[in-house]
């Protein structure tokens, strides 16, 4: 069946409107989210710490743990706590002991999935937006349950 102009449904603009995103909103679910992984993660001043629980870094994928330490870069440089958002492979392995071609691999498929975007040669840096927030989400659920079986 053909559709013609006459089988349209009708819009306005209000009903469109409904579809935007807040930004705002958006942005203080990922805020919670990561605060409430409380004794897994540390944003310090002067540098993003990530102290994971051995049980966690085993049941974290590393692709997770990248992701995170680059929204925490993202936010920490936000926050004026240091420079720069982007993250090199280098400073990824060093900080996560991961080893360097694993940390390059994986970032490969962070930028594939959209979690993150090249911003110049070797340099890279979290993108902040609906798949971010929600990864980061199901990510929290995951370390809950991880903060659960510890007790």
């Amino acid at each position: 069946m053909i559709r013609t102009p006459r089988d349209e449904i009708s819009l306005d603009k209000e009903m469109i409107k409904k579809l935007e995103v807040d930004e705002r909103k958006l942005a203080q679910k990922l805020i919670d989210d990561i605060s409430s992984f409380g004794g897994f993660i540390r944003l310090a001043h002067d540098i993003v710490r990530l102290e994971i629980k051995e049980n966690a870094r085993r049941k974290l994928a590393k692709k997770d743990l990248i992701l995170i330490y680059l929204i925490l870069k993202k936010l920490g440089a936000i926050a004026e706590y240091w420079p720069e958002s982007y993250v090199t492979c280098e400073e990824v392995s060093k900080e996560l002991g991961i080893k360097d071609q694993v940390v390059r691999a994986r970032i490969a498929e962070l930028m594939r999935d959209g979690y993150i975007r090249k911003i110049d040669r070797g340099k890279y840096e979290a993108v902040i937006g609906i798949n971010t927030v929600s990864k980061i989400s199901v990510l929290r659920q995951r370390i809950k349950g991880l903060k659960e079986s510890d007790q």
